[in-house]
């Protein structure tokens, strides 16, 4: 199995900086008091979507500033766990959630989001895909998912196991995995890999790929997005007052309008 994150081009590398964004809305975060500074860290696949609530917030709100830092949920999670400053976590899976409530580090947890999987090609589909049993074919000769512990690339394990795939294409070699979705996204845009999977909001946000299939959503696990407000954040209200807006209607309207599904977010039980 190939890992591309050791031996991309210097410009997907590039463009791969992008998915650690500093948000900050319609002012600088000079002058700010760090009690007036809410961190919040998100999956790589919410990054458009998490940059315009926070601007939204900020233009009603303009006395907080808002950092948003995205990337793979379970390296987020194990920033938490090193002591990272952080109020708010938005991760790709149930599994993260659990983990920091066990460790005590949570305050409130929410069902917030869910997702789902497609098949994309480079635009202009080189290789001819239509099925995933088309990966199979000589003409294809990478197909790229994300890493195995990355929460996209757990679903997209999943999803080639239920379809009787997975084992054939790592045999032959021909796959490969990326840091999080949005690298995973970058190799077929640039053609480096014939397919990929990802998310559908991800495929959304790209003109340079095309969708060729859906994944049925029975061959995997749910895809949920809990919203996590940590220990740390309950004790600012600033970063509490944010958190209820992002749960709230007119968070959840611009997660809708970037291809999320709601979950009206009901809250996440404590395991026993």
């Amino acid at each position: 199995m190939q890992v591309l994150t050791s031996q991309r081009p210097a410009g997907i590398a590039l463009a791969c900086g992008c998915c650690l964004l500093l948000v900050s809305g319609c002012q600088s975060n000079l002058g700010q008091t760090p009690d007036r500074q809410v961190r919040v860290l998100a999956a790589a696949s919410t990054a458009s979507a998490m940059e315009e609530i926070a601007e939204q917030f900020q233009q009603r709100h303009p006395g907080i500033s808002i950092i948003i830092s995205t990337g793979p949920s379970n390296g987020l999670t194990q920033q938490i766990l090193a002591g990272a400053p952080a109020d708010i976590f938005l991760p790709a899976h149930r599994q993260w959630a659990e983990l920091l409530d066990a460790e005590g580090l949570s305050s409130r947890t929410v069902a917030l989001l869910s997702n789902h999987l497609v098949l994309i090609v480079p635009r202009g589909n080189p290789a001819q895909v239509q099925l995933p049993g088309d990966l199979l074919t000589d003409a294809v000769t990478r197909l790229v998912i994300a890493g195995e512990h990355v929460p996209a690339g757990i679903y997209a394990e999943q999803t080639l196991n239920a379809l009787q795939l997975f084992a054939p294409l790592e045999s032959e070699g021909k796959l490969a995995r990326g840091s999080d979705v949005r690298t995973t996204l970058i190799f077929v845009e640039v053609a480096e890999a014939e397919a990929g999977i990802v998310y559908a909001t991800d495929a959304q946000r790209s003109d340079l790929v095309e969708v060729v299939a859906t994944f049925d959503p029975l061959t995997y696990e749910t895809v949920l997005y809990p919203a996590i407000l940590l220990q740390a954040g309950d004790a600012s209200p600033q970063a509490r007052q944010f958190f209820d807006y992002l749960i709230s209607s007119a968070g959840i309207d611009i997660f809708t309008q970037h291809g999320f599904a709601s979950l009206d977010s009901r809250q996440i039980p404590h395991p026993p």
